[in-house]
C-alpha cells in the first residue's frame, strides 16, 4: 500500500524580459571618477505565490486514486504594473491495471 500526502507553498519573482532584452553597455559613458549605478531589478517584477496539496492512495499493484489542487496568485501579472490575477487548477484520477490472470 502506498500514501503520498504533499503540501508545498512556492513563492517566485519573474524579471521583465530579463534575456530578450538587446544587449547594450551603458556604463562605458561613464568614467570611474563619475561612477555608474542602474536599479536592479529591471522593469517590473511578477510576484507568484502558489499553493499546491497532492494526495495519492495506491492500496494494491493494481488500482490506485490521485488528487491535486494548485492555487496561484500574482501580483504585477505578465510585467504589467498594478494588475492582479489568479488562478485555481485540479484534477482527480482513478487507475487500474487489467493485469489479470487466468488460470487454464
Amino acid at each position: 500500500m502506498v500514501l503520498l500526502f504533499k503540501v508545498a507553498i512556492c513563492p517566485a519573482n519573474y524579471y521583465e524580459d530579463p534575456i530578450y532584452t538587446p544587449w547594450d553597455e551603458p556604463w562605458m559613458d561613464y568614467t570611474v571618477e563619475v561612477g555608474y549605478s542602474e536599479p536592479f531589478p529591471t522593469g517590473v517584477v511578477e510576484t507568484q505565490k502558489a499553493f499546491k496539496v497532492e494526495l495519492k492512495y495506491q492500496p494494491s499493484i493494481h488500482w490506485g486514486v490521485q488528487g491535486f489542487f494548485q492555487s496561484i496568485s500574482m501580483d504585477n501579472a505578465f510585467n504589467v504594473k498594478g494588475t492582479s490575477q489568479s488562478d485555481i487548477a485540479w484534477r482527480i484520477g482513478f487507475w487500474w491495471d487489467g493485469d489479470i490472470v487466468v488460470g487454464l
